[in-house]
């Protein structure tokens, strides 16, 4: 909401609220791509399937992981 509020007020936020956007994005990413992979063995065989509901999310959520802006820092430069 913050972030928001800042946007409309002014067209270029202020760089601590970018950072705390960025860090939330990327650990959001990271606990979908956490979970999803724990709860997909869970789904049985159907959702090995290419045409499965739940394998397409699975195959977009690893992709949209691999995205510039959702790298996670501790991959990259280690704990």
């Amino acid at each position: 909401d913050r972030s928001w509020a800042e946007t409309v007020a002014s067209p270029v936020p202020a760089s601590g609220i970018m950072q705390q956007v960025s860090e939330t994005s990327a650990a959001l990413a990271a606990s979908a791509l956490y979970w999803a992979d724990r709860l997909y063995p869970y789904a049985g065989l159907g959702a090995a399937r290419v045409d499965s509901e739940i394998n397409r999310v699975w195959r977009d959520l690893h992709t949209a992981s691999q995205h510039p802006l959702l790298v996670f820092r501790d991959a990259v430069t280690g704990p």
